[in-house]
Formats: structure tokens, C-alpha cells, sequence
């Protein structure tokens, strides 16, 4: 995660992002992403980016709507139930946002 150089930037410039998105709605994107300090053989010591193998975000009028995974409350609102709701024709949204999902497709 160090260095403006470091050619993983844009992975860590979105996961900021994510973090951004989680604290303003509520919702943590953790465990799924975490900041970890990893030392290596030669003793120096460096901050790493864990992220999950699957993620899911959804723009709504080129804003970050949602990101999957998130927990809340230690429940966690997973990338597969994201997909369902899509595929019901529902727009998922963050779990206390407060709002219903929107509907995709009318029935």
C-alpha cells in the first residue's frame, strides 16, 4: 500500500474509496478488505491490502451506490446476495441505508 509509485495504487485508491462509502452509510466493507503490516526477511516493515477473492459495486448515475461485500452489526450482506437481488430486478442497497431496494424492471 506505500508509495504513490506502487503500481497496485488503484486497488488501494478504490478500496479508499469503498472505505469512504461504508462510513458514510453506516456499514463496514471489513473483514472482506483490511490493512495489514507485513515484515519482510530483511526486517522493513510494510502495510498490505487483504482484499476478497469476489467484489460487487454498483454505480447508480456514475455515484458508488453499494458495495459488496459489507457487514453491519457482524452480519454480512455478501456479493451472492447482492446477485439475487439483482436478479429479481431489485437495485441492492447498503443494509442501513434506510431505504427499500429500487426496482429494476417493472413487473
Amino acid at each position: 500500500m506505500d508509495g504513490e509509485e506502487n503500481p497496485t495504487r488503484e486497488v488501494v485508491r478504490q478500496f479508499e474509496q469503498f472505505e469512504a462509502w461504508g462510513d458514510r452509510h453506516g456499514v463496514s466493507i471489513r473483514p472482506a478488505f483490511e490493512r495489514r503490516t507485513r515484515c519482510s526477511i530483511a526486517d522493513d516493515e510494510h502495510s498490505v491490502l487483504v482484499t476478497p477473492l469476489l467484489c460487487l459495486v454498483v454505480y447508480r448515475n456514475q455515484e458508488l451506490s453499494a458495495v459488496f461485500p459489507h457487514s453491519v452489526d457482524g452480519e454480512t450482506y455478501t456479493v451472492k446476495a447482492a446477485i439475487e437481488t439483482l436478479l429479481s430486478g431489485e437495485l441492492p442497497v447498503p443494509s442501513r441505508s434506510g431505504r427499500r431496494p429500487d426496482r429494476l424492471l417493472s413487473k
